[in-house]
């Protein structure tokens, strides 16, 4: 999915042409009678839609209350932690058999009993999955794991549709996984999304985008404040990116008043939101050469929006050496490519007054299969010797960015902006630091992660050094003592993955009375 900006303006394209079924395009009138219900099966994004306040179904009921008030809608969400296609399969046959509530997130709205709201009326039906096939992940990038999963959506439609006989069938795309588009994860999401659209034309059922809805509720904010998150673990949107989503559901259930309603409620908090900084410009930062971590040089593409009414020229400061296509910048927005070698931790190009820090990348490896290690939770076996660095294979680098975990951090590690990897893979991570003397620096493991599990070998100049692991539900490990030599230093990071996210960072700090300022980084 290249880029954030195409994708944009493809995505209402696709909406209106694969979307819908011919005679809805046709017939404007609302899908829903009076006193409908719609039952939502789905996982933690449809278990948030009702247990926050803030959530879409709040959202689209509160919309309804106002714009149709003798409608009597019901919404009934029924979402699962963590669960997939394959698993909501399981989840429909033991409702048939027990008991099984969905999950419950708050003591307001607790979960509900799955088995009587597939059997009791159901007007309307909306499934919406695949956020945890590829955020665990439990699929791969290849025709064949793409293919069963589609079977598997296919079987779950159908034994949804037979037991709870729906008038009306909906199926969604998936949320981005992280803000970047080209991302490994989403460009998987991407495929899958095709996927769901080919489903809803096999099957004659509905496609609601909440993938198109949440891509442009973000360019909107982006262009209002760069740093962001309306998904604040890159999983789970908050209040913005569920008025897009209720949005989007009401405009493909027919409800065009509850949209338009739900749509000037985001354009209202919208306008209520403070930049983060005083810049009379936001942007955003794409890496262009991450398939190329031989090179020298290194480019990036910035999309800046100007904020306020002023389109006069703006100044493009670049750092030593560094080139750009442009040396100053007019109108609205626009966007400018930069090129340089980015050796400092944050190299900062300036776009009249924002400052965008642009950090020293790292290369990483291509994931691989290392099972051996993998024993119940204990991972932090000895790790191959880092020459067999050089028999991995491909490499690529990533680069901090606000469209992920780890945001601008220089010490961050965004595996899935390069790679797609496994559950219980290994992959190397690597850069070397040029240092002015001899010094001893502190370093620790960091995670921005709500979910992820990993284990650590570090090496430098070819020797362990240390080892170390993140857990489940853990952000920090104890912090490491390092001796950086005078002249280069070859740092190399072993990372064992179990499963779920797959971001850390591996953070220097200065001994008291140093600092880190005058090192110098290299990825080739």
């Amino acid at each position: 999915m290249n880029s954030f900006r195409k994708f944009a303006m493809i995505a209402p394209v696709l909406t209106a042409s694969l979307a819908i079924p011919r005679q809805v395009l046709s017939d404007p009138a609302p899908l829903l009678k009076p006193g409908d219900t719609v039952v939502l099966c789905g996982d933690s994004i449809t278990c948030n839609s009702r247990s926050h306040k803030w959530g879409y179904v709040h959202q689209i009921t509160n919309a309804l209350a106002q714009v149709s008030p003798n409608a009597n809608y019901t919404f009934k969400p029924l979402g699962f932690c963590g669960n997939t296609v394959e698993s909501w399969i399981s989840i429909e046959a033991n409702s048939r058999r027990t008991t099984v509530m969905s999950n419950n997130h708050s003591a307001q709205w607790p979960g509900l009993n799955v088995g009587d709201a597939l059997t009791n009326r159901v007007d309307a039906l909306v499934v919406s999955l695949g956020m945890n096939d590829v955020l665990c992940p439990f699929v791969r990038d290849t025709d064949e794991s793409m293919a069963k999963w589609k079977a598997n959506y296919r079987t779950l439609i159908n034994h949804l549709r037979e037991r709870a006989k729906p008038r009306i069938v909906l199926i969604s795309t998936v949320p981005p996984l992280t803000n970047d588009p080209d991302s490994a994860k989403n460009r998987v999401l991407a495929r899958m999304d095709a996927m769901v659209r080919e489903l809803a034309r096999e099957e004659n059922v509905l496609v609601v985008d909440y993938q198109g809805a949440l891509a442009g509720a973000l360019a909107k904010i982006r262009a209002r404040s760069p740093d962001y998150q309306d998904t604040p673990d890159f999983v789970h949107p908050r209040e913005l990116g569920n008025l897009a989503m209720g949005a989007e559901l009401c405009r493909s259930l027919g409800e065009k008043a509850a949209a338009d309603f739900l749509d000037a409620r985001f354009a209202e908090r919208l306008n209520a939101m403070v930049p983060a900084t005083p810049a009379q410009v936001s942007w955003r930062l794409f890496a262009k050469s991450l398939n190329t971590p031989n090179a020298d040089q290194l480019s990036y593409e910035i999309e800046w929006f100007r904020i306020g009414d002023d389109t006069g020229a703006l100044a493009v400061e670049l750092p030593d050496g560094w080139k750009a296509d442009a040396r100053s910048v007019t109108g609205r927005n626009g966007k400018i490519t930069v090129t340089g070698s980015p050796k400092s931790a944050s190299n900062v190009v300036k776009i009249g007054s924002a400052a965008i820090a642009i950090p020293a990348p790292w290369r990483v490896s291509a994931p691989f299969d290392f099972p051996a290690i993998w024993h119940g939770q204990t991972y932090l076996t000895n790790a191959p010797c880092p020459v067999a660095v050089s028999a991995v294979g491909e490499w690529r680098l990533t680069s901090g960015s606000h469209d992920y975990l780890g945001a601008l951090n220089p010490w961050s590690i965004d595996y899935m902006q390069s790679w797609f990897g496994m559950q219980k893979d290994s992959f190397y991570a690597m850069r070397k630091i040029w240092s002015d003397k001899d010094r001893e620096v502190r370093a620790t493991f960091r995670n921005a992660t709500f979910s992820g599990t990993f284990g650590f070998h570090v090496f430098l100049d070819g020797a362990e050094v240390a080892v170390s692991g993140l857990k489940r539900g853990k952000n920090e490990a104890p912090p490491l003592s390092l001796k950086l030599k005078q002249g280069w230093n070859e740092l190399i990071i072993r990372c064992d993955h179990s499963e779920w996210q797959r971001q850390f960072s591996f953070e220097l700090q200065p001994a008291e009375g140093d600092t880190l300022n005058a090192l110098r980084f290299d990825w080739k």
